[in-house]
């Protein structure tokens, strides 16, 4: 009696940890949008990680540049020197970090069209459309969502 106990307490759980989520205005959306917009999604994320990537590299420079050069004495020439190099390293750092931040804000909004453009033809709130695609992609991919 007491394994039936456990067993229907370990359904019920079971059954309250994966309750089904009704998709009432993604399901709507037709298959070439959908696939549109996932491929979208797949290059803003590869560009997010390619932005994380980029600044944990320059974390990294900052940490090399603190251990062996900041501290020592120098020539005036070398100092002028490894200034320079340092600047043009950080430019180049900031530089790449604000382009890939472009290109991953036009697919997010190249996303957000096609959803907006949806919610618009079936007169179905955009909002709500979001949450639901956040979801979905979230599920499938990962990630931030848009």
């Amino acid at each position: 009696m007491v394994d039936q106990e456990e067993q229907s307490n370990q359904v019920k759980h079971e059954e309250q940890q994966y309750e089904e989520i009704q998709l009432k205005y993604v399901s709507e959306m037709h298959k070439t949008d959908l696939e549109e917009s996932f491929l979208y999604y797949q290059k803003y994320m590869n560009l997010y990680t390619y932005l994380r990537v980029t600044m944990l590299g320059m974390g990294v420079l900052v940490l090399l540049y603190n251990i062996f050069i900041a501290g020592n004495s120098y020539p005036i020439s070398t100092y002028d020197n490894i200034m320079t190099g340092v600047i043009s390293v950080c430019g180049l750092v900031v530089f790449v970090l604000v382009v890939i931040s472009v290109l991953a804000f036009r697919q997010q909004g190249k996303i957000r069209k096609i959803l907006k453009e949806f919610a618009e033809q079936r007169n179905f709130d955009y909002k709500e459309l979001k949450n639901e695609y956040n979801i979905v992609i979230k599920s499938l991919y990962g990630g931030t969502g848009i």
